[in-house]
């Protein structure tokens, strides 16, 4: 998206830009297509990113060497993706629409555990203090009470140490992002429209919505994988999108596996080597640059 604004920007001040704001994402559907209004920037990059290549009629299987890189995307996405429920309905002018909620929110999570792990530290604190004063051994809150709320204490830390886990994540993907704070469900829902608008999904044509996209994006149990990405923007018919991505789901899925069981060696002697061939590249890039300059 970086090199595709600094692309079109080139010859002025903004040409040289080294990064955006991440809410620049909501507004790329206003860049039109000259050439067809029904498109607009977000189809080229999506084209040039998922194939690599400029979309024809004759697309060659071997062409489509980046197409292993979108499927890895989609698939880093899918916990996103699943999370956020869409629904077709009228408004008040009978005009469709999609809504779009994001079922799970850091925030309400940790609200509602923090809530049940302070209820639980309530009645600990009342269970010891009861204990305090009870001599009776065959006391039911001692034989049985205190083995449950030992249980239960392990579950609590265990909560405790999950929930700052995710906070802590969460933040760090800001961080990575130089994003000074947003609400999870917003950062769902703000990938959701960039990958899955529901503009999109809307001007489709009716049996092809019905028979295709709503299936695929707009049921309780939606999960959108790269073919249902490739079908939503126009890069390939079910069928087309089927015979190209079977293969490269089952090398992103080889890779996956391969890098779960590296050590940290041999994980990070391979990414040595990815950076040697990258350098390698720009190397003989300029070189090339210089010749063809000269």
């Amino acid at each position: 998206m970086l090199a595709v604004g600094n692309y079109l920007n080139g010859g002025t001040n903004r040409g040289q830009a080294d990064g955006f704001d991440l809410e620049t994402l909501t507004k790329l559907d206003t860049i039109k297509d000259v050439e067809n209004s029904s498109k607009d920037v977000r189809h080229f990059i999506f084209e040039i990113f998922f194939l690599g290549i400029p979309l024809n009629d004759d697309v060659n299987p071997k062409d489509l060497k980046l197409l292993p890189r979108g499927t890895q995307l989609v698939h880093d996405f899918a916990p996103l993706l699943r999370s956020v429920s869409r629904v077709v309905v009228r408004d008040n002018e009978g005009c469709f629409k999609v809504c779009k909620n994001a079922r799970v929110a850091i925030e309400d999570t940790e609200s509602a555990a923090r809530k049940l792990i302070e209820d639980f530290t309530s009645r600990y604190e009342s269970l010891q203090m009861y204990l305090q004063y009870s001599d009776d051994p065959a006391d039911p809150m001692k034989l049985d009470m205190v083995e449950q709320f030992s249980v239960a204490k392990t579950c609590m830390e265990r909560l405790d140490e999950q929930l700052t886990r995710s906070r802590n994540s969460y933040n760090d993907v800001l961080k990575y992002l130089f994003h000074k704070g947003m609400k999870s469900s917003d950062f769902a829902l703000l990938w959701d429209n960039l990958l899955v608008p529901g503009g999109l999904i809307l001007s489709k044509p009716e049996m092809f919505q019905k028979k295709e996209i709503l299936p695929r994006f707009c049921r309780p149990t939606s999960a959108p994988n790269i073919e249902d990405i490739l079908v939503l923007w126009e890069l390939f018919t079910p069928t087309e999108a089927k015979k190209h991505t079977r293969k490269h789901r089952v090398l992103v899925r080889h890779r996956r596996e391969k890098e779960a069981h590296e050590t940290p060696e041999t994980s990070v002697a391979r990414l040595a080597q990815l950076w040697r061939k990258t350098a390698n590249m720009r190397k003989t890039d300029r070189a090339a640059g210089e010749k063809s300059d000269t």
